[in-house]
């Protein structure tokens, strides 16, 4: 959802169908324009796709109900398109292959009452770009907690297997709550008896400063440790580099947004301390751990830079992270030894195995 612009269209209430067959001569437009401005779409930003939602809405308006009816309105609002206050459209889009992102609040209120129904228009904003539509409460498949409770948006979801079927209760019912959150914790613990606690929760639903429940790191199963080490290599730069205090971001990172809380967490990148590290059919001495480790997991690294939703680049990620390797490599190296390690070497294998991966 835009916190900047509404979308509203006021016009005698046509029929569901009519507004449905409105978002899909939207998305045709949508995929022609892709088609003879590709550049355009695959820069753009949400901003970008919600003005270009609104113009094709507008477009696709002639000669219906909707004609002349469509308006860009700014301010806080949900859904972003209101039409003659029967239907909603929330816009949202993503710089990743995945037909996912994050929703809006559970607890949020619709700003335009009395609405009918509410649909979701998405727009996948990388080569090729996708564009769809579904009815709101057909996508959302579980809810994720970040700041607050919010749902999770997935375009591709099958109709049994919405947070709704989980919780037994319709959409529509689940919205008339005076307390959703409330219900949601029934059905977590009711589902999870054997999860540690919501700490961010009160026992009456109230929200608290910190988000998420707790869980221990040493209980998360190893394919999770994996992509929580995965993420925090791609987000926190620092991690390579030599000051002291450079994994505190790391573990605020994971106790937010993630709930895991870690005792020892240095150990998961450096313990072992300094190692032999085999690259390219040659040894190197006194390497830091934590450069075995990335040498490691770059295939997972690959994978998520693929998909993340912010749109960050191998070369983006290079970029961060070349300052703390150059500063950590040098600091390790006081020789001009063939085996040991330069920041320029890492580096380099790092862009020739991601090639060899796009060429796969």
């Amino acid at each position: 959802m835009s916190s900047e612009n509404l979308i509203i269209s006021t016009n005698n209430a046509p029929e569901e169908t009519v507004f449905e067959e409105l978002l899909e001569k939207s998305k045709s437009i949508l995929d022609e324009e892709y088609e003879n401005k590709k550049e355009d779409f695959e820069k753009g930003d949400d901003k970008f796709f919600e003005k270009k939602v609104a113009d094709v809405m507008n477009k696709a308006s002639e000669n219906t109900p909707f004609e002349g009816t469509v308006n860009l309105i700014s301010g806080h609002h949900f859904p972003d398109i209101v039409a003659n206050e029967l239907y909603g459209v929330e816009v949202k889009s993503v710089k990743s292959k995945k037909m996912t992102t994050t929703g809006n609040s559970i607890s949020e209120s619709v700003s335009s009452k009395g609405l009918k129904k509410i649909y979701i228009m998405f727009g996948k904003l990388v080569s090729p770009c996708e564009f769809c539509f579904r009815k709101y409460e057909e996508c959302l498949a579980s809810i994720a907690v970040t700041h607050s409770p919010r749902y999770k948006v997935d375009m591709a979801l099958k109709e049994n297997e919405t947070i709704f079927s989980k919780m037994g209760i319709s959409y529509d019912d689940f919205k008339k709550l005076d307390n959703p959150i409330l219900h949601f914790i029934e059905y977590y613990r009711r589902t999870n008896p054997e999860s540690e606690s919501l700490w961010w929760l009160g026992p009456n639903g109230e929200e608290k400063t910190v988000d998420f429940e707790i869980k221990q790191w040493s209980k998360l199963p190893i394919e999770e440790k994996n992509k929580l080490i995965v993420l925090s290599m791609i987000k926190f730069p620092e991690i390579f580099g030599t000051n002291q205090d450079k994994y505190e971001e790391v573990a605020a990172f994971l106790a937010s947004e993630k709930g895991v809380v870690c005792a020892s967490l240095r150990d998961n990148f450096t313990a072992g301390g300094k190692v032999t590290l085999s690259l390219n059919n040659k040894e190197y001495i006194k390497v830091p751990q934590i450069f075995k480790r990335l040498i490691r997991y770059l295939p997972s690294i690959f994978q998520e830079l693929e998909e993340l939703e912010d749109g960050t680049s191998l070369d983006d990620w290079l970029t961060r992270i070349k300052p703390y390797v150059e500063s950590n490599l040098n600091t390790q190296n006081t020789t001009t030894q063939s085996n040991v390690l330069t920041s320029t070497s890492l580096l380099h294998h790092i862009k020739t195995e991601y090639q060899k991966m796009r060429e796969d």
